[in-house]
């Protein structure tokens, strides 16, 4: 009854036929770089992921890995991986509140929109980057993963898990 116009949009999704990622092609919301992943990380999803990291530095012999987190929120994984797995890591977050709030409960995260603000990374490689449900609030995920590559090491893996219909 509040509207007094029609609202409506042409909204065009695309789904990956490989994963089942699912995303829109319409310009983002003018807050996409705000966007919050997570407020709080589950036993069960801290545990998966940590297993896969792991997997992935046992199967590669790596020592003392140098790992980026994209899309940190206040570093709940960041600091799940550095109390879980000996390494190095990072995470970059755009949300100013929240990189605070990391660094005042000593988690290293920096600020910086990956792929457009990364500045705070400059002259890093990594040797694991791994993205948790972040990648589909980029408005152009080819690019991001382009621009990716100027931080892996010459033998680098990247974990990401993106929203699927096929999980849901």
């Amino acid at each position: 009854k509040e509207i007094n116009k029609n609202c409506s949009i042409n909204l065009e999704i695309k789904q990956c036929t490989n994963c089942g990622h699912v995303q829109s092609t319409n310009d983002p919301v003018e807050y996409y770089r705000e966007v919050i992943t997570a407020a709080g990380l589950s036993e069960t999803i801290c545990e998966e992921r940590i297993s896969v990291i792991n997997q992935i530095i046992n199967d590669n012999n790596l020592n003392n890995p140098q790992i980026l987190e994209i899309g940190s929120h206040q570093g709940l994984m960041v600091k799940t991986i550095r109390d879980n797995i000996k390494c190095d890591v990072i995470g970059i977050e755009a949300s100013k509140k929240s990189v605070q709030i990391a660094q005042e409960n000593n988690i290293n995260v920096v600020e910086g929109y990956f792929g457009e603000n990364s500045q705070n990374l400059e002259n890093k490689k990594f040797d694991i980057v791994v993205c948790y449900n972040f990648l589909e609030h980029m408005p152009n995920p080819t690019k991001v993963l382009e621009f990716l590559k100027k931080y892996l090491k010459e033998t680098a893996f990247i974990y990401m898990t993106v929203p699927s219909l096929n999980f849901i």
